[in-house]
């Protein structure tokens, strides 16, 4: 716990500060860890550095949790996702389908977008059992205002299969390549000095 708690202490306060900086375009994205939460300090920490951002920042930020811990550590991570909520941020689980856990959080939750498993959507239009599963999670948001979301599409043929399954929106090589956000990319530069050609000397 200690490691994650760092590390997403790290990279969230590096977000915040960029934001406020105005180095980072909204709006923005962020996985984070779910252990850490069990931590109260923690929390309180998270909360109060969400608290100095304006509405109009919070409203163009996400933060994703594994499906897996998520379901795990349930009890101290529903406080988490409904104090999201009430501030105006956006709630992914992602890596949903990974692991075989009950549905009945999507509902009791109310996140805002579920991402299946790229390991779903690889070649899903040749994979009949991969489909029955998709069709399983659309169908488990029901009245829900949960969005299923694709990960990792990489053709035409898989995202057309997944449009008629119900998924609503997907990421991936087929829409666009991956890019850095942090650390910035540094551009290298070379500098050649001007000089005496080298020629090869006569023995």
């Amino acid at each position: 716990m200690g490691y994650e708690s760092n590390f997403d202490r790290a990279v969230l306060g590096k977000v915040f500060r960029s934001i406020k900086q105005g180095k980072i375009t909204l709006p923005v994205s962020i996985n984070v860890y779910v252990v850490p939460f069990a931590n109260k300090n923690y929390f309180k920490w998270f909360r109060d550095e969400l608290l100095q951002l304006p509405v109009s920042v919070r409203s163009q930020l996400s933060f994703e949790f594994s499906e897996a811990r998520l379901v795990q550590h349930l009890d101290y991570i529903r406080p988490v996702v409904k104090m999201l909520s009430g501030l105006g941020c956006t709630v992914i689980v992602g890596q949903a389908g990974r692991s075989i856990v009950s549905t009945h959080y999507i509902k009791d939750l109310k996140v805002d977008y579920l991402k299946l498993h790229r390991s779903l959507v690889k070649r899903i239009d040749q994979r009949d059992e991969n489909q029955l599963f998709v069709r399983s999670m659309v169908g488990a948001c029901g009245d829900a205002p949960t969005k299923v979301i694709a990960v990792g599409v990489e053709n035409k043929k898989e995202w057309h299969t997944l449009i008629d399954l119900g998924v609503k929106g997907g990421q991936g090589r087929y829409f666009a390549a991956e890019t850095q956000l942090l650390p910035e990319a540094q551009v290298k530069t070379t500098s050649i000095k001007p000089g005496r050609r080298n020629r090869w000397k006569r023995t």
